[in-house]
């Protein structure tokens, strides 16, 4: 919208390093009917969907919203000009402690379409996204706050990374996506200091 989709697509990177994104941060309440928009459960720990979504300029604001439109071929029955931004989608499942990993929010990167170069998931105020290699795939999670845990999870697999903003003085959240390299994937977080980039950073996943 205005622009943003085509900013983004010609250079996911150069535009996280400009652009703060947040994703059902301030109006989370939105984001159970937008999932299942997708023909997707609210309460599901993973969307095997490729969705379209839409950076929305906030107003008066410098910052953008990522909203989910619904499946392919939403975008195309609104008013919006444009393109839609095509990703798969990684669910945020809540604060429900340190349970079972496999309850939280993931997706299996392996069974992404190979014309899906992007996932994505809800912003990450506290939150990590953690790569883990297992024998069906490279998977991906949305880690919960840790802050009330007694320890980490116990993910089955190869443990490869765990990354997020880089918490601290002023900085209390940000947002990552994932996004095909060749036959890896990499994970981009840009860090916020109110509603702007304050750093950001690419990681990369074999």
């Amino acid at each position: 919208m205005q622009g943003n989709n085509l900013r983004f697509l010609n250079g996911p990177a150069a535009y996280m390093r400009q652009t703060a994104i947040e994703c059902y941060n301030v109006k989370s309440a939105d984001y159970g009917p937008a999932i299942e928009s997708c023909g997707v459960e609210r309460a599901s720990t993973t969307c095997d969907r490729t969705i379209e979504l839409d950076l929305v300029p906030v107003p008066k604001a410098a910052y953008v919203t990522l909203k989910i439109l619904g499946s392919i071929g939403t975008y195309a029955g609104t008013r919006r000009k444009g393109r839609p931004i095509v990703g798969g989608w990684m669910p945020y499942t809540g604060q429900i402690g340190r349970g079972d990993p496999e309850r939280f929010g993931h997706i299996n990167a392996d069974l992404v379409s190979e014309g899906c170069p992007y996932i994505f998931t809800v912003g990450l105020t506290g939150c990590n996204i953690v790569a883990v290699r297992k024998r069906t795939g490279l998977h991906f999670y949305h880690e919960p706050t840790q802050d009330s845990w007694g320890g980490m999870p116990d993910y089955d697999g190869d443990f490869i990374c765990r990354v997020g903003p880089k918490y601290g003085d002023r900085i209390y959240g940000g947002y990552g996506l994932m996004m095909r390299n060749g036959p890896g994937w990499n994970i981009l977080v840009q860090s916020h200091q109110g509603t702007a980039v304050a750093d950001f950073e690419t990681y990369a996943v074999a």
